[in-house]
C-alpha cells in the first residue's frame, strides 16, 4: 500500500472527504478510456457531491448579504447593461422579438440572453480555474481528474437556478409567459454542457501556459459583442452583407441558444427544431471532444509540475 501523504494545510477538510470514499494515490493516476473515466466518476459520485456542497458553502463566505448576491448580481448586471446600451446608446428595438403581448423591453430582451451567456461563461472559466488549483492536490493522492470540474459545474447551476428564476419572475410581472417557458431547463442544459466542454478542451493547456486563461478571458469579452446578446439576431441579416460572414454568425451556437431562449421567453413561442437538434448536437459533440482529450491529458499534466 502507498504510503499516505499528509496535505498542505487548508486542504484537510477534502481529504477526509476522499479518504471516506476510498481513493487510490497518484501511483496509478493515468489516461483511461473515456468509458471507464465515465465509470469512475459514478463511482466517485459521493465525492462530487461532497465538493459541490462545500463550493456551495463557500461561495458567499464571510459576505453579508450571503445568498441574496445570487439575486443581487444579474438586477445589478441587468440594470448597468439597460442603462448603457439601451439608454444610452439607444440600442435599435425595432428587431427585439415578436411578443405576442406587445412586449417592448429592452430589460426583457437583455435578461433572456444574460443568464444563459453567463452560465456558459461561469462554467467555462471556472473548469479551468478549478482544475489549476486542483493539480497539486492530485499529486499527493488520487480522485478523478474531472470530479473537481463536475463539482464546479454543478454548483454553478445550482446558483444560476435563482437567476433563471428571477428571470422567470421578471416576465410573469408583465404577463408574456406561456407554455414554451417550460424549454428553458433545455436551454441550461446547452449552455452548461457546452461550457463543460470547452472548459475541459482549455483545462491541461491553462495548466501548461497560464496565457491560455488570459487570451480565452480576453476573447469571451469580444465573443460576447459577436453574440446577439445586446443587439437583435435579426441584425445579422439585416447589417451584414457579406452572405458566408452572415452564415458563420447565424450558425455560432451561442447566437443560436441566445436566440432560442428570446424565443421561449420574449416571443412565447416553440423554437425552431433545426435549432433544437443543432444545438443538441453541437453541445454534446464539444462536450464529448472536451471529455475525450482532457482525459487523455489530465494525467500528464499532473505529472509535469
Amino acid at each position: 500500500m502507498p504510503e499516505q501523504v499528509v496535505p498542505p494545510k487548508g486542504e484537510a477538510e477534502q481529504v477526509k472527504a476522499v479518504s471516506t470514499h476510498h481513493i487510490r494515490f497518484s501511483p496509478a493516476n493515468r489516461a483511461r478510456s473515456p468509458i471507464a473515466a465515465v465509470r469512475e466518476l459514478v463511482d466517485y459520485a459521493p465525492f462530487i457531491g461532497y465538493l459541490t456542497r462545500r463550493q456551495l458553502r463557500t461561495t458567499y463566505n464571510r459576505s453579508y448579504l450571503g445568498w441574496i448576491w445570487a439575486l443581487l448580481n444579474p438586477i445589478i448586471v441587468l440594470a448597468i447593461y439597460s442603462l448603457v446600451f439601451g439608454v444610452i446608446l439607444l440600442v435599435d428595438r425595432a428587431n427585439l422579438g415578436n411578443s405576442p403581448t406587445g412586449l417592448d423591453s429592452f430589460p426583457h430582451f437583455l435578461f433572456s440572453g444574460l443568464v444563459f451567456w453567463g452560465l456558459f461563461n461561469q462554467v467555462s472559466l471556472g473548469i479551468m480555474t478549478d482544475f489549476q488549483n486542483s493539480v497539486l492536490l492530485r499529486k499527493k493522492l488520487y480522485f478523478p481528474a474531472a470530479a473537481p470540474a463536475i463539482a464546479m459545474a454543478a454548483s454553478i447551476v445550482v446558483e444560476s437556478l435563482l437567476e433563471v428564476a428571477v428571470l422567470i419572475a421578471f416576465y410573469v410581472a408583465v404577463g408574456n409567459v406561456g407554455l414554451p417557458i417550460l424549454l428553458l431547463p433545455f436551454v441550461m442544459f446547452i449552455a452548461v454542457t457546452f461550457g463543460v466542454g470547452v472548459g475541459l478542451l482549455l483545462a491541461v493547456p491553462n495548466v501548461r501556459y497560464r496565457d491560455v486563461g488570459y487570451l480565452y478571458a480576453l476573447f469571451l469579452r469580444l465573443f460576447f459583442y459577436l453574440t446577439p446578446i445586446i443587439w437583435p439576431f435579426a441584425m445579422i441579416t439585416n447589417r451584414i452583407g457579406n452572405v458566408w460572414v452572415q452564415r458563420a454568425a447565424e450558425w455560432n451556437p451561442m447566437a443560436k441558444m441566445v436566440h432560442v431562449a428570446r424565443t421561449i421567453t420574449y416571443d412565447i413561442a416553440w423554437p425552431d427544431p433545426t435549432d433544437v437538434v443543432y444545438l443538441l448536437v453541437v453541445s454534446l459533440g464539444v462536450f464529448a471532444l472536451g471529455f475525450t482529450v482532457f482525459n487523455r491529458q489530465a494525467a500528464d499534466a499532473t505529472e509535469g509540475l
